[in-house]
This record gives C-alpha cells, structure tokens and sequence, in this order.
C-alpha cells in the first residue's frame, strides 16, 4: 500500500521531471510536448477554473471578500495567478521544492508581487500569514485518506473566522481505475511499461487515486464550524468529485 511519505516522493519527482504533467495529465502538458500555445491554454485553463468557483462563491456567500488566499497544492502556479487579481495578498502551498520552484519561475515572469510560498503546514501558523479563503483542487486524491483528514483538519484550524473554503475531493473511483492502481504496486515495473506505451518517461511514478467518504469530512466540518457546506458533483469515465464551498462560522 502507497503511503504518505510515497504519495509526497512520488510528488517530488514529478516536480522535478513533469512538472506541468503533474498538474494536468494530459499528454500536452508533457515535457517534450511544451511549448508557447500549450503553457498558455494551461495557464488560460486556471483562469477559467478560478472564475467558475469564484462566481459560486459570490452566490452562496455575497457578502465575502478574499483578504488573504492558501491554495494547498499549488503546483506550478496554474492557480495562484488568477487568485493574486482577487486577494490582497497569495500564499500557495506545495511538498515539492521542484514545484514550488517553478511556480516561483512563472510569477516572476510575470512580475507579480502579491503572492508568496510555502512547504509545509506550520509555516502557515504565523500571525502574518493568517488566511481567510483556502482552496485545493486535483489534489486530495493523491493523499492516503488518513494522512488527508489531518491536513483538512490543520487548514479549517488555521483558516479565519468568518472565512471561505473551496476544497475537492475524490468520492468515487472507476472499477478499472482501482484496478490499475493495484496491479502498478504491486506487478514490479508495471507502471513503467505503461509509461513508454503512453509515451512518458520510463520512470515517471505512478499517482495515487484515494477515495474520500464525504461523511468524515463533513465531520471534520462540524467540528469547526463549518456548518453551512454547499456540494458540486462533477464526473468522468473514472472518477466522481466533490467539490465543497463552506463558511466558517463563530
């Protein structure tokens, strides 16, 4: 069974090798295949996305205004970006040096001041880098469920009083995508065969794909008054999401 510690080397690596991949998998966004067209849909992509949310935001929660914004698992900074246009002030977050590296690549390009990084949870639990909206997208799903509810747990914790969050979650995964996840652990090399078929790297790891029962993150919820939750359901041939947007309440 892959473990947290696997889920993050795991990470690492694609930040050092497929950095773009790692966010969005597909075959576009692969190394070789980069160039000028392909960043800017990538990027055009996380425009898109954080105008969706935003406008749901807006109708379930008119009168909140971002101050300061964490997005957990930030990658490359497909999302920061068009966050650091709302909020005041950005930090994201990310395990891997790689990622977290070329993120600082793209907003330096792009002469953007408003936005700042992060490793690991406690360099949030600083008075200066008090945040009220949190979000993760395309990322929960690579963490072990256990090692997940810890996380969700530290970020309602630090999240402000009166704060928003926006955070998806994995509910449903295909029959053959379970499967496959399986035979990759544990047929040795497996995983690497199925890369130079698809055309990746022959040692670009394996992504995990965890499932996560809403009725523990809805406890996790409660417990810190976030008690008014407003649920999207997207799905695919493979997996079905959730999508929570939540207020925290005194």
């Amino acid at each position: 069974m892959l473990t947290s510690k696997d889920s993050n080397k795991h990470w690492e690596k694609y930040g050092e090798t497929e950095p773009y991949y790692g966010v969005l998998s597909d075959e576009k966004f692969l190394k070789d295949n980069l160039n000028l067209e392909s960043i800017d849909e990538f990027f055009k992509s996380g425009e898109t996305y954080v105008h969706s949310i935003m406008e749901t935001v807006a109708e379930q929660f008119p009168d909140f205004q971002i101050r300061t914004a964490v997005d957990f698992g930030c990658g490359v900074g497909r999302l920061i970006i068009p966050f650091s246009k709302l909020a005041h002030k950005v930090i994201g977050l990310d395990v891997s040096t790689h990622m977290l590296a070329e993120a600082q690549t793209n907003i330096a390009n792009r002469n953007i001041d408003n936005i700042s990084f992060a490793q690991d949870l406690s360099d949030l639990d600083r008075e200066d880098r008090r945040f009220n909206f949190v979000h993760s997208v395309l990322v929960f799903q690579h963490i072990p469920v256990q090692n997940g509810e810890k996380i969700i747990t530290e970020l309602l914790r630090l999240l402000d009083i009166g704060g928003v969050g926006v955070l998806e979650f994995p509910i449903i995964v295909s029959d053959r995508r379970r499967l496959a996840n399986s035979l990759f652990q544990k047929i040795p090399l497996a995983y690497n065969i199925f890369n130079l078929v698809k055309g990746r790297n022959f040692f670009t790891p394996a992504m995990q794909f965890n499932e996560y029962p809403l009725n523990y993150i809805f406890r996790i919820l409660a417990n810190h008054n976030c008690k008014r939750v407003f649920v999207t359901i997207d799905q695919d041939n493979r997996t079905t999401v959730a999508t929570l947007f939540f207020r925290k309440s005194n």
